[in-house]
């Protein structure tokens, strides 16, 4: 609905009119919010035909695209019979590529000069938590390796090394891992 009001101090008007807004198509994509690299999904897809004049057999093109962070493990682009007025469903297989970040998912729908786009965001992040690792040693001969054999992903990998003649710059590590603490109180 519209509405329009207009005031003076001796007189008001209010007046209402209706109007149907649509797109042609209605995409409704379902996928999960977060996801670690390697893990691999199916994307179901609704795909309505809302476009007036597509008829009973209307062939509608549903194609997916995404950026660095997913591999579309079948066909990027389906072809589906969706009559005016009706909905379809179809599915995407995709996997997670090696990379933390945000990455998109666009879906765009077809026919004929009509078309509709969706698209949705997803977070990749590693399926642990944040992890923090302080380690010391003492230094009583010319050589002395501390090893470092984590993996981790460089797009949130912090590494930061200390030497002192005094025990107090462990308290560097120690304050480095409660400035990311995720819980607001130390009794977690």
């Amino acid at each position: 609905k519209i509405y329009a009001m207009a005031a003076t101090e001796q007189a008001y008007a209010i007046e209402s009119a209706q109007t149907l807004v649509r797109g042609d198509f209605v995409i409704t994509p379902t996928a999960p919010v977060s996801l670690s690299p390697g893990d691999e999904f199916e994307m179901g897809v609704g795909v309505s035909n809302q476009a007036e004049g597509t008829g009973t057999s209307a062939q509608v093109k549903v194609s997916l695209k995404t950026n660095d962070y997913f591999e579309i493990k079948d066909d990027s682009t389906k072809l589906v019979v969706i009559p005016e007025g009706h909905e379809s469903e179809l599915k995407f297989k995709v996997k997670v590529k090696n990379k933390l970040g945000s990455g998109n998912l666009s879906l765009t729908a077809s026919s004929g000069n009509k078309s509709a786009t969706y698209a949705l965001d997803a977070s990749v992040r590693p399926a642990s938590p944040y992890y923090s690792d302080v380690q010391f040693a003492i230094i009583d001969k010319e050589k002395t390796e501390v090893p470092f054999d984590r993996k981790m992903y460089p797009e949130l990998r912090v590494r930061n090394f200390s030497l002192s003649s005094s025990p107090l710059s462990l308290l560097k590590g120690f304050e480095s891992y409660l400035a990311v603490y995720p819980y607001m109180c130390s009794e977690q």
